[in-house]
């Protein structure tokens, strides 16, 4: 009986990109496993990551799939240059282990590089990175330049799937307005999903608070916060206009998810930096038009499913929401319909196949 291919997963992330996408795997053809570590120290198991690729080594696996490289941000280390230094050169330390032990290494780029540092120089750590894989993942054709800067070459586009809540019943539209405190005539602008400052959450603060008075905009804040600076800032902005502002930071469940969704008229992003968004596509997915800055990444999105923004005017943000309040709610529907269709033209059994042929090919070498 042929033995399963098997592949080396790190780091296991709550994103549901990973269990979306190996989920399509068939058991009997693939071996996935995600290199977790041997305790709860986040620093022990950095260190004993060359270990652990020799203990899964040894046990059959090929391929070393990096997604995000977050686990070596260790809390003690960000305020000190050293510790970085050190870091980035652990970092390559256990790639060059990888390669050196018989890994074929493939990175997705999630991110061209960090939203947050995590090295002392994170676009250097990309070039190692990079260096040692044997092949690299976008999720979209807008990243490969900026890919090909690094020093990438042969990069396969594997867009996202379409996101759709599991065993969760979608709640109608009023029910959902009704347990958020909304009413009918409000026209709902939510943000939801995990709250971190390169999202420019702040931005829709500003510009709900300088809409007229007369407006009927009511802007929606829902999804956890693990940033106590960024909270606090927040929390103070929501508290100068109560009126128009929901603000719940806290772990969002699919159910709150789902609700937060259907209680909106229009998803809102506004990304100060972007390389890819599964929360795009999820608003997607589930008929909202959305909100988004108007650079190359979201440039594929149809006219007809999105209002854009321009990033470096402030005011614009203001402006693009009295755009989607003065649009009918028949004009919004038919945006969210255009907006389902793009997201759903390309599924997980797609991305799934797509990303089992580069591990063919690299299992065959």
């Amino acid at each position: 009986m042929t033995q399963p291919t098997r592949i080396l997963v790190t780091p296991r992330d709550p994103n549901p990109y990973q269990s979306l996408l190996y989920n399509e795997f068939d058991a009997s053809l693939w071996d996935v496993r995600y290199a977790e570590g041997p305790t709860r120290s986040q620093t022990i198991n950095v260190l004993a990551k060359p270990l652990m690729l020799l203990w899964y080594r040894t046990r059959g696996f090929t391929v070393l799939h990096v997604h995000w490289v977050y686990e070596f941000s260790l809390p003690w280390a960000r305020s000190s240059p050293l510790a970085l230094r050190i870091l980035q050169l652990w970092f390559g330390f256990y790639l060059r282990v990888a390669n050196l032990m018989g890994y074929s290494v493939v990175w997705t780029a999630h991110n061209v590089v960090p939203h947050r540092q995590v090295f002392f120089n994170d676009r250097q750590a990309r070039e190692v990175l990079i260096r040692r894989a044997a092949a690299v993942i976008s999720l979209g054709a807008d990243t490969l330049p900026a890919l090909r800067e690094l020093g990438a070459a042969d990069i396969s586009i594997i867009p996202l799937g379409t996101y759709e809540f599991e065993n969760v019943a979608t709640p109608a539209r009023a029910d959902a307005r009704r347990e958020l405190g909304f009413v009918t005539d409000d026209c709902v602008v939510a943000v939801i999903g995990r709250i971190e400052r390169y999202k420019g959450v702040d931005r829709w603060f500003t510009a709900v608070a300088a809409l007229p008075a007369r407006s009927r905009i009511r802007l929606l804040v829902a999804g956890d916060c693990a940033d106590t600076e960024l909270r606090s800032n927040l929390e103070h902005l929501a508290a100068a206009c109560p009126q128009r502002v929901r603000l719940v930071l806290e772990w969002l469940s699919d159910e709150d998810l789902a609700r937060g969704i259907a209680a909106a008229d229009v998803i809102a992003f506004g990304f100060r930096s972007v390389t890819n968004s599964s929360s795009v596509v999820l608003a997607m997915s589930q008929g909202r038009p959305v909100i988004v800055p108007d650079v190359a990444q979201f440039r594929i999105l149809p006219e007809a499913s999105c209002f854009r923004f321009e990033p470096e005017r402030e005011e614009s943000l203001m402006e693009t929401l009295c755009r989607a309040e003065h649009c009918s709610q028949i004009e919004l529907d038919a945006m969210g319909f255009a907006a389902r269709s793009h997201a759903t033209s390309f599924d997980w059994s797609d991305a799934s196949r797509a990303t089992q042929a580069i591990y063919r090919t690299l299992a065959r070498r």
